[in-house]
């Protein structure tokens, strides 16, 4: 009867966490003995869990805003060559091809990022000449400022090497140049 009295706040932290509460924690009693023991373990599991419950969160919510752009224009380029006549399909399913690779790298950065956050995936660092990369990136990102009526400039000489993660540094170029462009680049 005594361990199942010890046992009962378990029992009850994990019928709540059942039903859906998972801020519920195991009390602990003070005793400093196995039962407390377990609780804590139990309490730093459910941490655990929570901490990445809210990285998924973060990572759907990075997702939707982070594709919500670049499938608009997408979609507006495939609606624009279907009403022009004259346009080349060829071309405009190029265009819809680049902008679909772009957005599957920026899914994947995000999806790294959420992992890495989350603790659950290490940085995977290389050597990168960030140079050449802000070139690239701000190359993808001309046909946007030509839309929004801005000019790209990159003003990088020669080669800048350092050891990053290429995803990170690529996904952190494209919102700054995707913020400027949008919230206030004149």
């Amino acid at each position: 009867r005594a361990i199942q009295a010890r046992l009962r706040p378990a029992f009850a932290t994990a019928a709540a966490i059942a039903a859906g509460d998972l801020s519920s924690r195991v009390a602990l009693t003070g005793r400093d003995d196995e039962f407390d023991r377990l609780s804590e373990n139990m309490n730093a599991l459910l941490a655990r869990v929570a901490l990445l419950q809210e990285g998924l969160r973060q990572v759907s919510d990075n997702i939707a805003h982070d594709l919500k752009t670049p499938l608009t224009r997408l979609r507006n380029r495939a609606e624009a060559a279907l009403v022009d006549r004259q346009a080349d399909p060829r071309q405009a399913l190029e265009a819809a091809v680049a902008e679909a690779d772009q957005m599957i790298r920026t899914f994947d950065a995000l999806l790294m990022i959420g992992r890495v956050e989350a603790g659950s995936h290490p940085v995977e660092k290389v050597k990168v000449d960030l140079s050449a990369m802000v070139a690239d990136v701000a190359e993808l990102y001309e046909p946007l400022a030509e839309e929004a009526g801005a000019t790209l400039r990159v003003d990088a000489p020669g080669p800048v090497e350092a050891m990053v993660s290429r995803e990170l540094i690529a996904q952190t170029l494209s919102n700054l140049i995707d913020n400027a462009l949008k919230y206030g680049v004149a």
